[in-house]
This record gives C-alpha cells, sequence and structure tokens, in this order.
C-alpha cells in the first residue's frame, strides 16, 4: 500500500532544479523508519544539491498505522479527492491542513490522547492566554503527555512574541 514517488523541484535560492522523493501513502506499521523522518520533518525537506539550501516543502500525504487503526491525511491544497485513495472504514480518521497539525495528530494517536478532546483544551488555553495575557493566542500544540503526573504539554505562540509552555492536567 506504502507509495513514494520522485518530483521535480526548483530551488528558491538557485533556481536549479533537484528531486524530491514524495511519500503518498506512508504505512508506518509496515515502514516504522519513517516515524522518526516524520517528526524531524526531514521528509518534507528538500536540500538542494546545488547550493545546500534546505527548503521546506508541505504536500499532500497519508499516514497510516494499520496496527493502531490510524489514518491521518495531511491534505494541503482544496482537493479532497486524494482522501479516496484510502479505504479506512474501521480507523480513527483526521484530515489536517499543516505538517505541524500532522505531527501532532501522530503524538496524540501514540500516546493515547482523544485529538477532540486536546483541541478543546487548547480553546481553554486560549482563552485564559488572551485574558491574562492580552494577546491573541496564534497557535497551540500538543508536545507531549507525562505519564507519571498525568499531564498533557502544551507549547503557546502568542500574537506578543509570548511563546510558552504550559500543562494543563
Amino acid at each position: 500500500m506504502e507509495k513514494s514517488t520522485l518530483v521535480s523541484v526548483t530551488c528558491p535560492a538557485c533556481d536549479k532544479e533537484g528531486e524530491l522523493l514524495k511519500h503518498e501513502i506512508i504505512d508506518i506499521t509496515k515502514n516504522p523508519s519513517l516515524r522518526a523522518e516524520i517528526i524531524n520533518r526531514q521528509i518534507f525537506t528538500y536540500t538542494c544539491p546545488h547550493c545546500g539550501e534546505k527548503i521546506a516543502v508541505s504536500y499532500d500525504c497519508i499516514y497510516i498505522d494499520t496496527e493502531n487503526k490510524h489514518c491521518i491525511a495531511l491534505i494541503t491544497t482544496d482537493d479532497f479527492s486524494f482522501v479516496d485513495k484510502i479505504s479506512a472504514k474501521d480507523y480513527d480518521v483526521r484530515v489536517v491542513p499543516s505538517i505541524n497539525d500532522f505531527i501532532e495528530k501522530i503524538a496524540l494517536f501514540e500516546d493515547g490522547i482523544d485529538d477532540r478532546v486536546c483541541e478543546l483544551c487548547k480553546l481553554f488555553l486560549g482563552e485564559s492566554y488572551e485574558e491574562q495575557n492580552n494577546a491573541e493566542l496564534l497557535a497551540a500544540y500538543y508536545s507531549g503527555r507525562d505519564m507519571e503526573n498525568d499531564n498533557l504539554h502544551f507549547y503557546l505562540i502568542g500574537d506578543d512574541a509570548g511563546n510558552c509552555e504550559t500543562t494543563l492536567s
């Protein structure tokens, strides 16, 4: 089921072409080594062979964990037909618009956290942040679970450059 293709990329720094291995369908059960490449964003990084410039490249892809029945689709355009490539009726399926959201959903599923509850937690954190800092919360990201203290960790990014880390029990 895993599918990858080579695509041509033009470097914005030197205007020369190179190739990027685009992973369209990632079956993490069959190829667990790709997990680290997703988390560290390596599969979304093009390194120009001519000038060495590193460029983030976001593209549509589907992450499938057949063992735990999770499926996460990164859709970077308005074309959702890409999701039709999978049959996941017995899976928890999520569709996300960004690499950060893609990585966050993977972490949530791996940590056994209901991502819907996490989204409610982020709404609560946003209201609290805005009230305490008189600034808008631009983003909140789940960053892990402290099993010993049963806490969820979040990174918060505010429009006042007030980036911080917080926990919820």
